[in-house]
C-alpha cells in the first residue's frame, strides 16, 4: 500500500509538472529547408550566432556553440522549452496500406555545429539569459566522455546542467515590424577554462556582439535557396547594469554516481543490500572540439 502511495504521488508530480510548463513554456521552431517562407502572420525569422571560444593547457584555443539556452518571451513570461523543425514524414496506413504524408515534430539541438541559427518566433521582445554547455549523468551511460549532441535542454541562469556551466549574457533583441526576418548579430563568449572535473569556467575574459552580417547573408542563402523574404539587421543588445555571470557544476565521479543511484533505488524500493561505492573515482574525460 505504502509502494502504491508513492508511485501516485510521483504519477502526481509529473502531471502538475507537465501542466505547469505547458503554461509557461513556448516550443522554438527551425527554419525549414523544404518551405523556408511559411510564416504564420505573427511570426518573423531570427537568426545569428553564439559561439564559446576557450582557453586551456590541454586543449588550446578551441570553440563549440551552445548545447542549452535560456531565451524569455518577454510580454509573456514564457521560456523556450525545446526547438523543434517540422518534417514531412510518409507512412504506410496499417488498415489500408495506403502511403499517408504526415508532419511531424522532430526535436533539433538550438544551435548548429558552427553556432549559427534560424528560429521562427513569436513577435514580441526577447532575453537571452542563460547559455550552456553540459549534460545529464546516468550510471547506465553507455558514454560518459561526451555530451549527446542531439540534446537539447532547458536552462535558467540558477540551473546549470548537472555536468558542465552555464553563462548569463544578459542580452536582449526584439521581433516587430514588416519585416520578415531579423539579423541579430554573432555573440561570442570568450572564457579561460579548466577541464580538471569536466569543463569549468575559470573567468569570462570578453563578451562581444559582432556584425557578421555579409557572412550571415551568405549563410542564409546557401542554407535555404529560396528563401524570398525581406531581411533586416537589428542587432541584439546588452542590458545596462546586467553583469555577466557564472554557473559552473564539475562532472560526478563514478563514485558519486553510483552511490547516488543505490540511496536512489534504496528509497524507492525499500530497505536493501546497498554495495558499498569504492572510495576513489575517476574524473569524467572532456573531449576535444573542432576549431
Amino acid at each position: 500500500m505504502k509502494r502504491k502511495k508513492v508511485l501516485f504521488l510521483i504519477i502526481l508530480s509529473i502531471a502538475f509538472s507537465i501542466m505547469m510548463c505547458s503554461c509557461t513554456s513556448m516550443t522554438v521552431r527551425h527554419v525549414n529547408p523544404e518551405e523556408p517562407n511559411a510564416l504564420k502572420s505573427d511570426e518573423r525569422v531570427v537568426f545569428g550566432r553564439v559561439i564559446f571560444i576557450t582557453h586551456s593547457e590541454e586543449m588550446g584555443e578551441v570553440s563549440f556553440p551552445p548545447l542549452g539556452l535560456g531565451l524569455v518571451h518577454m510580454e509573456t513570461g514564457k521560456r523556450a522549452w525545446k526547438a523543434v523543425i517540422h518534417e514531412k514524414a510518409i507512412r504506410i496506413e496499417p488498415t489500408s496500406g495506403d502511403l499517408v504524408t504526415r508532419e511531424i515534430s522532430v526535436n533539433r539541438p538550438w544551435f548548429e555545429n558552427d553556432g549559427a541559427f534560424f528560429w521562427i518566433l513569436p513577435a514580441g521582445s526577447y532575453q537571452i539569459d542563460a547559455l550552456g554547455w553540459g549534460f545529464q549523468m546516468k550510471v547506465s551511460d553507455q558514454d560518459l566522455k561526451k555530451p549527446k549532441a542531439e540534446q537539447v535542454f532547458r536552462l535558467k541562469p540558477e540551473n546549470p546542467p548537472e555536468c558542465g556551466f552555464v553563462v548569463s549574457p544578459n542580452m536582449n533583441f526584439t521581433v516587430s515590424g514588416e519585416s520578415g526576418v531579423f539579423y541579430i548579430g554573432s555573440l561570442l563568449i570568450d572564457m579561460d577554462i579548466r577541464t580538471e572535473h569536466g569543463i569549468e569556467i575559470k573567468n569570462i575574459n570578453r563578451v562581444e556582439i559582432m556584425d557578421e552580417y555579409a557572412e550571415a547573408m551568405e549563410l542564409l542563402k546557401n542554407r535555404f535557396p529560396s528563401f524570398i523574404l525581406s531581411v533586416e539587421k537589428r542587432l541584439m543588445k546588452s542590458i545596462p547594469d546586467r553583469p555577466v555571470s557564472v554557473a559552473n557544476r564539475r562532472c560526478p565521479t563514478w563514485a558519486e554516481m553510483l552511490f547516488r543511484a543505490t540511496v536512489a533505488a534504496a528509497i524507492l524500493f525499500g530497505p536493501m543490500f546497498i554495495p558499498v561505492a569504492p572510495a576513489v573515482g575517476t574524473g569524467i574525460i572532456i573531449p576535444s572540439f573542432g576549431h
